[in-house]
């Protein structure tokens, strides 16, 4: 997490392209809340292995909204629809809520996706492109709020 820390510093004071590569570097780690490494369930130490990947993709998670936070105006970051990147990769933990292993999942998630509402909706100017942001959001709202009885 300290390189992409450093990459992302960098990106922030003089690279601004390099800003989608690392929102989905950190996406890619933020789905390890979920969906974890073959083999991590057969650990010796049971329990150990998942959790920990677990903790590292909450960690993840909150970096991106704070990255997300400081970055939602820039060109770069408007213009990849990366807060669609952003709404896919917390609907999963939203989704899962009560069935999620660590309770604390599903909660960093809902702060995060609030976080990027909070900060995008006044600068949003162009309606149709991001549709597919509107789409999938509420499909995700939709999922949490009234999940699925099985």
């Amino acid at each position: 997490l300290k390189c992409i820390a450093v990459i992302e510093s960098h990106a922030l004071s003089t690279h601004q392209a390099l800003l989608p590569g690392v929102f989905s570097v950190y996406l890619q780690l933020c789905s390890l809340v979920h969906d974890w490494p073959e083999g991590a369930h057969r650990c010796a130490i049971k329990g150990m292995f998942p959790e920990k990947y677990i903790l590292f993709g909450e960690k993840v998670m909150v970096a991106v909204g704070r990255l997300y936070e400081k970055t939602h105006s820039l060109p770069c970051v408007v213009d990849n629809l990366i807060i669609l990147d952003i709404v896919n990769a917390v609907k999963t933990p939203l989704q899962l809520k009560y069935s999620c292993i660590k309770q604390s999942s599903w909660r960093i998630a809902i702060e995060v996706l609030l976080a990027v509402l909070s900060v995008s909706l006044s600068s949003i100017t162009d309606k149709d492109k991001f549709s597919n942001v509107w789409t999938t959001l509420v499909d995700t709202l939709d999922s949490f709020l009234f999940p699925k009885v099985q």
